[in-house]
């Protein structure tokens, strides 16, 4: 991947140049290499990119993301995660055992990369890996890997039907420890 600073964006137009950090001749982008299109860019945004060149042999700026001074998913992940933390912190005291706390990290690794990797097939147009394998690696404790996946490869984040079905798991999990930590006698 690559980095540079949006010195020129044509908004009415859908594309402008990108000067790189390490020098060297401005990168052409356009709007539908854009990733993430919550906002629209501005001069002066840092741009992640990877770089090919056109039929015409012109550098050019694809899978490019902005580069967002403080990313809100990450505040929401560290909320959504107080409660699996205290929980598996507090099974761990109580049985002595450490395993508890390796649940979590484990699955959702497991999960971030079942997410790439059919993140990867999808890209290449191969066989993709089952909504199904997803939500099971979410459900045993993989959804903040799934989370991040999400918000990091921006894969499944916008369908609705699988946004469902993966917000259902995260409210089981979160009403499981809620019940747990606080509500049982």
């Amino acid at each position: 991947m690559h980095k540079g600073k949006l010195t020129v964006w044509k908004d009415d137009r859908g594309f402008g140049f990108i000067q790189p950090d390490d020098g060297g001749k401005k990168v052409f982008l356009h709007i539908s290499n854009l990733r993430n299109k919550r906002n629209r860019p501005q001069e002066g945004e840092m741009i992640k990119y990877q770089l090919t060149t056109d039929e015409k042999g012109k550098l050019t700026a694809i899978n490019a993301s902005i580069q967002e001074k403080f990313s809100a998913w990450i505040l929401i992940l560290l909320i959504l995660s107080i409660l699996p933390v205290w929980g598996t912190v507090k099974l761990s005291m109580i049985y002595g055992n450490p395993l508890p706390m390796a649940v979590y990290p484990i699955t959702g690794l497991i999960t971030y990369w079942f997410y790439a990797q059919d993140k990867k097939q999808a890209t290449n147009g191969n066989w993709r890996t089952p909504e199904k394998t997803l939500h099971f690696w979410e459900l045993i404790g993989g959804w903040i890997g799934g989370f991040m996946a999400q918000n990091i490869l921006n894969h499944k984040s916008k369908k609705p039907s699988y946004q469902s079905v993966y917000w259902l798991i995260v409210t089981v999990h979160l009403a499981g420890w809620a019940y747990w930590l606080f509500l049982q006698p």
